[in-house]
């Protein structure tokens, strides 16, 4: 939020973008205070401003935190009728990101993040169309790629806070439209979830490594779906 921005700004110097190590910082957090899964609404489609090295401290983050998926952008091909559902296990074949690769030449249709946070990427995709009115009531579980398949963000964070999901999924299938979308089942009005400032999870973590007690109690995020996204003007 617009407030994280100017406390990075005032604390640390930082402009936007932010170092991709702020993100690493964040994860080590929320691996920390034992959050259920992760999504980072964020598309890391080119390397870092600040170097490689800085790409290098989030994919090893990435690698502490099994349970974060990382956004991607599958584009949708020309058929319209719903994807066959799969038949065979589904935790890898819909969130490897290293065997996605095919799909990844600049004319395909799944732009992937920069190489260095491939090897411990899963993968959700961010693609939504809404109704022809302009509103999100519907929402495609996931894209067929081939031999391959590319969950939504929801699914793949369903996905990445369990192994025994996929089963789960596997028994009780999701209804589907002819064209593959299902309806979004809304929790409940704006502000039904609990948000937090990027600033307030970045304190936490640094009087964390300081061996402090965090200004922000980890136990509030354990066994929590945790969603990043942006939300400054």
């Amino acid at each position: 939020d617009q407030a994280s921005l100017d406390w990075a700004s005032h604390n640390s110097g930082l402009s936007w973008p932010w170092p991709r190590e702020v993100y690493a910082a964040l994860l080590d957090f929320f691996q920390a205070a034992g959050a259920k899964a992760v999504a980072l609404d964020v598309l890391f489609l080119e390397p870092s401003v600040y170097g490689v090295d800085d790409d290098l401290r989030l994919a090893q983050a990435l690698a502490r935190s099994p349970n974060v998926v990382l956004a991607a952008f599958a584009r949708p091909t020309e058929q319209v009728s719903a994807p066959p559902w799969p038949d065979r296990p589904l935790a890898q074949s819909m969130t490897d990101a290293a065997s996605l690769t095919q799909y990844a030449a600049p004319d395909a249709r799944l732009p992937l993040p920069i190489e260095e946070l491939l090897p411990a990427a899963r993968l959700g995709n961010v693609q939504v169309r809404p109704d022809a009115d302009g509103i999100y009531r519907r929402m495609r579980p996931f894209e067929s790629l081939d031999t391959h398949w590319m969950p939504n963000r929801a699914l793949a964070t369903f996905l990445a806070a369990s192994p025994d999901h996929a089963e789960q999924l596997l028994r009780r299938p999701i209804p589907l439209s002819t064209e593959g979308t299902a309806l979004l089942n809304f929790r409940g009005p704006a502000d039904t979830h609990t948000a937090y400032s990027a600033a307030a999870i970045l304190q936490a973590e640094l009087q964390r490594r300081a061996g402090q007690t965090p200004s922000l109690d980890p136990a509030e995020l354990r066994d929590k779906y945790i969603l990043f996204g942006f939300s400054a003007p």
